[in-house]
Formats: structure tokens, sequence, C-alpha cells
């Protein structure tokens, strides 16, 4: 009796019940371990990411190491930028931007460097410290305003892309930064900044920016099998930072400003004023000639546009802020590319007496124009460009002679080609 006892006692159906629960559950439980896991690896990868992304902004706005002022230096510095992460960040992540190694492993990481130039200057007509902020919604002054975004016509320069050009899923990898609506939000907080500013004593101040966003596809930890699939391995992660560029804290872009010193810091654009030369295969270094004789260029065909109103201000406003010709330019035959040579520009015949003040100015300073090999014609088709120099006492625009000393020893920014 006892050894039948002691039989039922070993093979309890209570004990075999738990066993086979157990069993059941063991694996539920290590699969939602390894879940944990995972999920815990793809968010220390995604923290890492960050701080490496904003590291890499940190890096590019430093003062004076990113060089806009030519096509060829803008490549440089994005290079710069891109050989600073293998070198100090590959420790952190296993980033890796090209398309095959030697070992065949194909790129994982992908980095869009941006720049957005916003400096919008004076944001109301003769902004001075009495000035009421009001005018920058009932009155706006756009005229001064220098935007370039990769966007815009012309300035996809501005942007550039390191690695993979498209996912696992065969789609391109684009940037998700929305330039125009950013370079908007932008232009509204520069404007209530500088009119601050401003009212203070203060001088208006420019919102450069680089924007870096990085796509990383993390491996997963373990690859255990139904949680790693097409689907889920690798893991797609992205990060964005965005940093004033330090160096180009300061407006360029006001009356007071040099667009031409700050060059660096905006990017190879084409600055003119709106005057105009005769073919410059005839001009002689040194020669003296009338450069409003066959009447002033206006950058906007379809201006001006308020708080200009009319032709006479516009071209005011144009010898003032250079920064039209760029910002503010529309061909005469439409479109939407910015001035350069083979432009179609628009004409203003008559003379305008009222800008002999803004014409003596420039006296002492070199001006970029546009030459014309037909420069009667209206609107005007631009050929090239030179350098001038106007010539103190001989600046009459109310009888239409405007002279200046051409200098052919200067070349012309590449923007304008």
């Amino acid at each position: 009796m006892e050894r039948i006892k002691l039989f039922h006692r070993r093979v309890s159906p209570e004990k075999g019940q738990s066993m086979a629960e157990i069993a059941i559950i063991a694996p539920l439980l290590i699969f939602m371990m390894i879940g944990v896991f995972e999920v815990g690896w793809a968010l220390r990868g995604y923290l890492v990411l960050i701080n490496v992304n904003r590291e890499i902004t940190r890096f590019a706005i430093r003062p004076g190491y990113m060089d806009f002022s030519t096509h060829t230096s803008v490549i440089s510095s994005y290079n710069r930028v891109r050989d600073w992460v293998d070198t100090s960040l590959s420790g952190q992540l296993d980033l890796d931007f090209e398309a095959a190694d030697v070992d065949g492993d194909e790129a994982n990481a992908t980095l869009i460097i941006s720049h957005l130039v916003v400096d919008t200057g004076e944001p109301c007509p003769n902004m001075s410290p009495s000035t009421d902020c009001g005018c920058i919604s009932t009155n706006p002054f756009p005229q001064d305003d220098l935007i370039i975004h990769p966007a815009m016509p012309g300035f996809e320069y501005q942007s550039t892309l390191f690695g993979r050009g498209e996912n696992l899923a065969g789609n391109p990898v684009v940037t998700r930064i929305d330039y125009s609506t950013v370079a908007d939000r932008m232009t509204a907080e520069n404007n209530t900044f500088n009119c601050d500013i401003i009212k203070r004593g203060g001088v208006a101040s420019a919102n450069n920016v680089i924007i870096t966003e990085l796509f990383y596809d993390q491996p997963q930890l373990f690859g255990f099998p139904l949680i790693s699939n097409p689907f889920t391995d690798p893991v797609p992660l992205y990060a964005h930072t965005t940093m004033r560029l330090i160096s180009a804290a300061r407006s360029s872009g006001t009356e007071k400003g040099n667009l031409t010193d700050g060059i660096g810091t905006i990017g190879p654009v084409c600055f003119a004023y709106p005057m105009l030369a005769p073919n410059k295969e005839s001009l002689i270094a040194g020669q003296q000639i009338n450069i409003v004789q066959n009447g002033w260029l206006k950058w906007n065909a379809s201006g001006p546009e308020p708080p200009l109103n009319n032709d006479e201000e516009y071209v005011e406003a144009s010898l003032l802020f250079p920064q039209m010709s760029v910002s503010d330019f529309q061909a005469a035959g439409g479109g939407t590319g910015s001035l350069k040579k083979g432009s179609s520009v628009a004409k203003v015949t008559s003379n305008l007496s009222a800008l002999q003040d803004e014409l003596e100015a420039l006296g002492s300073t070199q001006v970029l124009i546009p030459t014309s090999n037909n420069p009667t014609a209206t609107p005007v088709t631009v050929n090239d460009f030179v350098w001038v120099t106007l010539i103190q006492g001989q600046i009459e625009p109310g009888n239409g002679v405007v002279m200046a000393s051409v200098d052919l020893t200067r070349s012309v920014p590449e923007a304008c080609q």
C-alpha cells in the first residue's frame, strides 16, 4: 500500500501540469525578452544617432569653416564635414556611406547637409528705434531680403547628399525638410527679431542655418526568427538638426552692410546693379562710359511691389540693396531662373533724377553691372558682366548721364556666368 501511495505521489497530476505550462510559456517569455532587448537596442541606436547628428552640425557651423563663396568651395566644405564624420564619429555608430566597400557590404547610412540663408535686414522701410514693429505685418519691406535655400531654382548646390541614394525598398532617400516652409518661418522670425533689436539701437541679424539629416539602417541585435524579417531588420532610423551658422550672425544685406564681404556665408550669387554697359568685347580697361544712356534695368519685370510705388523708387531700392538682383529677379520673358548670362531683363527708359545721392554713395566702390550686345533693346538680353567705378562729378541721372570707369582685371563671379 505504501508503495502505491509513493508511486501516485511521484506522478502527481499537478506537477505534470506545471511542466506542461512551463514548456508552453517559456518560448513566449524568451520571445518577449528578446523583443525587449531589440526595442532597447533600437532606442539606444536612435539616441546615439541624434547625438552624432548634433555633433556633425556643431562641427559644420564653426566660424570660418564652411565657405560658400564658390561652387568648388561649397563642395569642399561639405566633403570636409563628411570626412570628419568618418574619422571622429565612426566609433559611436557603424556608419557606412559608401555604395559597396571591399567586403561587398552595402551602405547603411545617408547624410544630407543643407544651407539656408534668410537675411531680412530691416523689416520696415526707414527703420528706426521709434518705428512701430506693427509694420512687420501691415507694411512688409521685402526688397532688402536675401532668401536662398536648396529648393529655389539655381540654388540646388546649397544641399548635398552622401551615402546611399535609396532605401532597401528601392525608394529614393530624399530630404524630409520642406525648405520653402522652413524659409518662410525663418523669415517671420528674423523680421520680428530684427525689428526688436533695431528698436533697441542694435544691428540687424541674419538667420543663416545649417541643417543636417542622418538616415541609418541599424541591424537588429539578435536577428531572432519572426522578430527579424525584411520589414523590421534593419531598423530605419532618422534624425535631423538645425543650427545657426555662427559666422553669419550679423546681417550684411542692409544699407550699411556689404554683401560681397559676406559671400562666404551666403553662396556664389550674382549681385548686380541696375545699370548697363555695351558689349564687353568692345570695352577697354580704364575706358569711361555712360552706363545709363540706354535706360535703367528693372530686375522684376512685373514690379514694383509695395511699399515701392513706382519705377523710380524701385531703381533707388536696387541701388541701395544689390541683393534685389537675386531675391527679386524675374526674367522679362517669365520663368524662375536667376540673373546670369542670357537672362532677359526689363528696362526703365525714363531718366530718374532723384538717384543722385545713391549714385554718389557708390562712387568710391566698384559695382558689377550687366553688358549687352544690343543695349538699346527693350527688354535687354545680358551677354556678360563687367566691374565699373562711378566717376564723381560726372553723375547726372536727371540728364541720363552716369559716367563710370571700366575695370577688366577683376573677374566676374561664377554665379553670373
